[in-house]
């Protein structure tokens, strides 16, 4: 005896609503928080390489965020359909399955394929502009963040860290901030 799809449902109809309601909220946080990681780690590593600054931070998982960016756009897609129409997405609604499975697609291929591309030439174009990786500057329990200079004088042990990761020293009774953007 052969099952049809629509015969299992694996929660009960009542759930349907708000399970899709929260689908379609959790879709837009991860969207939105995907973007501001986007725009807070990735965006300044490209401003900064392109004035050639003297202190680069590059912070390598955030690599992989923009599938991050699609795979909330899925999940909010799920959870609006679930909302609308009250049952869960499958393949008996073929169009809106069809744009899910694409967007997952393209989240997949920017996680396993675009992004370590991404920090792989990043990496490449750091070394090929003469920067040089930097331990000391590195923030104390962060194995994924590089900092990389392209003058050993921006390379010390600092006492602090203000606003955009500028390592500052105490010197002489005075403390002295480097600005790290390029500017």
């Amino acid at each position: 005896m052969r099952m049809s799809e629509g015969a299992v449902i694996p929660v009960p109809i009542k759930w349907l609503r708000p399970l899709g309601a929260i689908g379609a909220l959790l879709g837009l946080a991860l969207t939105g928080a995907s973007i501001l990681i986007c725009l807070n780690m990735l965006l300044p590593l490209y401003i900064r390489l392109w004035r050639k600054a003297p202190i680069v931070e590059t912070v390598y998982p955030a690599f992989g965020v923009p599938a991050g960016i699609v795979m909330g756009i899925v999940l909010s897609l799920s959870g609006l359909y679930v909302l609308i129409f009250r049952r869960p997405l499958t393949s008996q609604s073929p169009t809106w399955l069809g744009i899910v499975e694409r967007l997952f697609k393209v989240a997949m291929l920017l996680l396993v394929l675009v992004g370590p591309l991404l920090a792989i030439g990043t990496t490449f174009t750091l070394k090929t502009m003469d920067y040089e990786t930097c331990s000391q500057l590195r923030i104390s329990g962060s194995g994924w963040q590089v900092f990389w200079v392209n003058n050993e004088n921006y390379c010390f042990r600092p006492d602090r860290y203000i606003e955009d990761n500028w390592p500052c020293k105490n010197m002489d009774g005075k403390t002295y901030c480097f600005r790290a953007d390029g500017l």
